[in-house]
């Protein structure tokens, strides 16, 4: 599910002197014993047809207190992505890639592990349906000589469902149910693992709540214009089985952000009730209210160069198609500019003066549940002259101008040869030609799990020429065409970003997971994302200063409300 988060931080370890012995498992570290275990109702799919989701394991681990403990490595890799926990404390994980399971992770876990009781924890997702599965061996080695080891098998306890501290050694599991053994170390489609010759120290998981003190004298943003009242249509990860199965295919936005998975009918964009503007925006400035759509929608707000108008995508109360409007940055009556029996969302200004926007009028049908495809259009201020831009029988989205005169977009594209899709950031000149995809996976032709593995959304052209965009778990810096080890991924669970001129990055914050799992709230408390922070794209820690937080209703869409410089015209 895309290129997801690289959590870095403090080493929670203590220094170890290693024995002969614990010197010696440095060479025989495996997951001899193991099993592959995931969650598996008695009367659930077979291995190759799990479904998405995640899956939540605790097991205890008895150390003797009779001996000093040497050594404790751990090792670890799941079917798709994973964290691990040792008596409450983040050890580490695969959070970015979901096609490295064949890639174990070995931690030092020494420091973590108390003399008695200890508890293992494991929060793994499953990013697409097939096959799913986690696999870990602890070993111990103690001063007497002793070894201890613990292994996945079907003593673990399991259950698809987060429950508040589930990963802290004093948590009841006994409701938990045990955890299905879906194959043996070696069999299955993943085959033999080899774990790496040396154990790494333990990381210090960052969560998006993670924010810096603002310096005396922080340069506080002129202004930005965000849709609050969140009323997007989306829809959570359990299975209910019921009518409404249906919408699975057509909304599936990760954790509620605007990140676009691999799949067949992504929603189209985030809607709300109204268009707030904060200005100036500084901390315990209240935002003022410019447009509210009533019991209509909307969304997709983008500024002008001149910082003059916002541009955006409104369903008005009684009405069945979007339409863009344009209003006054200070607010005022809106002006529509598009009409007819067509969606016409995600607005943005060229550098010559049209705008750009994505619409189903192309006349074409995705292919496989024949929804209306698409595309990039483009039209005078005035609403007239709208001229196709993109051709695509899937779906184009979120255009937005680049440092170099490009547009940028998210492009649903064919899946090789089956009638799937895959999400690319794709670039073209503003007259559709020279097409590029920027970013995407880096894996070669065989495709296999990486089918619907790259999250991406809400693309951020930076005024350097680097590009942020959102992935499932966090945000992605680099630049166009660069390989995917040479992104830079910011640990914040963000639900937008976006640019300021002068290079940081706007993002909406609230949420603290980092897989599969919705927005953490408080209980009876909206879920979605409430604050707004600024971020460092150069700052590896990926902290951010918070400049505002909603009382009520969630939030999302943040740009920057002020004068832009104008990209040079291709």
């Amino acid at each position: 599910m895309g290129v997801l988060m690289r959590r870095t931080g403090v080493g929670l370890f203590m220094a170890c002197v290693l024995s002969g012995a614990a010197a010696a498992w440095c060479q025989q570290a495996d997951f001899e014993g193991a099993r592959w275990v995931w969650h598996v109702p008695k009367s659930g799919p077979t291995l190759n047809a799990l479904p998405e989701g995640t899956c939540y394991f605790r097991a205890g681990v008895a150390v003797t207190e009779q001996a000093r403990i040497v050594s404790a490595d751990l090792c670890v890799t799941a079917d798709n992505l994973y964290e691990v926990f040792v008596n409450g404390k983040p050890v580490g994980g695969n959070l970015s890639e979901p096609d490295a399971w064949n890639r174990p992770r070995r931690f030092d876990v020494a420091a973590l592990l108390t003399a008695g009781d200890n508890v293992l924890a494991v929060e793994a997702a499953n990013t697409a349906r097939g096959p799913a599965g986690l696999l870990l061996k602890l070993r111990v080695v103690l001063g007497d000589g002793q070894t201890v080891e613990r292994v996945t098998d079907a003593t673990w306890r399991c259950r698809p469902d987060e429950e508040p501290n589930w990963a802290q050694s004093d948590f009841n599991d006994q409701e938990w149910g045990p955890a299905s053994e879906v194959a043996a170390f070696g069999g299955g489609p993943w085959g033999r693992l080899a774990v790496p010759a040396r154990a790494e120290p333990p990381s210090q998981r960052r969560d998006a709540a993670d924010e810096a003190a603002p310096p005396e004298g922080y340069p506080w943003p002129e202004g930005l214009v965000f849709v609050g009242d969140d009323c997007s249509l989306t829809r959570s990860h359990a299975h209910g089985g019921t009518a409404y199965q249906s919408l699975d295919v057509t909304i599936f936005n990760p954790g509620h952000t605007r990140a676009f998975p691999e799949h067949d009918l992504p929603g189209p964009m985030k809607v709300g009730r109204t268009l707030r503007a904060l200005a100036p925006a500084r901390p315990g400035v209240a935002p003022r209210v410019l447009l509210d759509a009533g019991s209509g929608a909307l969304g997709s707000p983008s500024v002008t160069f001149d910082g003059r108008h916002i541009l955006f995508s409104m369903v008005p109360a009684g009405e069945a198609f979007f339409h863009l409007y344009r209003i006054a940055a200070t607010g005022g009556v809106p002006e529509r500019l598009t009409s007819g029996p067509f969606h016409d969302i995600d607005p943005v200004e060229l550098p010559d003066g049209r705008i750009a926007f994505v619409s189903t009028r192309c006349g074409c049908f995705e292919e496989y549940h024949n929804t209306p495809s698409r595309a990039l259009f483009t039209m005078r201020p005035d609403g007239g002259d709208i001229r196709r831009l993109t051709t695509t029988f899937i779906f184009d989205n979120e255009p937005e101008v680049l440092a170099d005169g490009r547009l940028l977009f998210i492009r649903s594209d064919n899946f090789f040869d089956r009638g799937k899709v895959e999400t690319l950031l794709h670039a073209v000149h503003p007259e559709g030609t020279h097409g590029y995809t920027e970013f995407g996976l880096d894996l070669g032709p065989a495709y296999g799990n990486r089918l619907r593995a790259f999250n991406c959304g809400s693309p951020a052209p930076l005024p350097d020429g680097r590009v942020a965009y959102l992935t499932g778990a966090s945000v992605a810096v680099g630049r166009p065409g660069c390989a995917q080890r040479d992104l830079v991924n910011l640990p914040i669970a963000a639900g937008d970003v976006a640019a300021l001129p002068d290079g940081r990055l706007v993002c909406t914050t609230g949420a603290t997971g980092a897989l599969l799992r919705r927005p953490k709230q408080t209980k009876g408390a909206p879920s979605g994302f409430m604050r707004i922070g600024l971020a460092d794209p150069d700052r590896p820690d990926g902290k951010l200063v918070r400049l505002y937080e909603s009382d009520g209703a969630p939030l999302h869409s943040p740009v920057y409300r002020g004068a832009r410089p104008r990209p040079p015209l291709l």
